[in-house]
């Protein structure tokens, strides 16, 4: 991946963590140090995937300990990139196996668009 992709993520993976459902973090405020969740930090990469003509898919995934939580991650060329889980360019098989899932789904990137309309 890109230097400039890498330098990014590993900058989101070390912005203090916050979880708020239905509340979305402009982007310019999770690189800023705003408090951020998942979604706050894959729609940076995602905006900085679209700024740059790369496709990718968002992948879901529930995650049932300690508490059940919806998870966002996103995947670029079947690697997944996760900054909260510092997942870096990690083949999907292994990335189940960091965060404890079985039950995941992918979407394209346009249902960010729905999710963050209404915010």
């Amino acid at each position: 991946m890109d230097q400039e992709f890498k330098s990014l993520f590993w900058t989101l993976s070390e912005k203090p963590y916050e979880a708020h459902w239905f509340n979305t973090i402009p982007s310019e405020d999770v690189l800023n140090g705003v408090p951020s969740d998942c979604s706050d930090r894959i729609w940076v990469l995602a905006d900085w995937c679209e700024t740059n003509n790369i496709s990718y898919e968002l992948v879901w995934s529930l995650i049932t300990t300690p508490h059940i939580s919806l998870h966002v991650a996103i995947m670029i060329e079947g690697y997944i990139y996760d900054p909260i889980f510092k997942a870096y360019e990690m083949p999907y098989a292994d990335y189940k196996r960091v965060i404890g899932v079985s039950i995941y789904l992918k979407t394209g990137g346009w249902i960010r668009r729905f999710i963050t309309w209404e915010s």
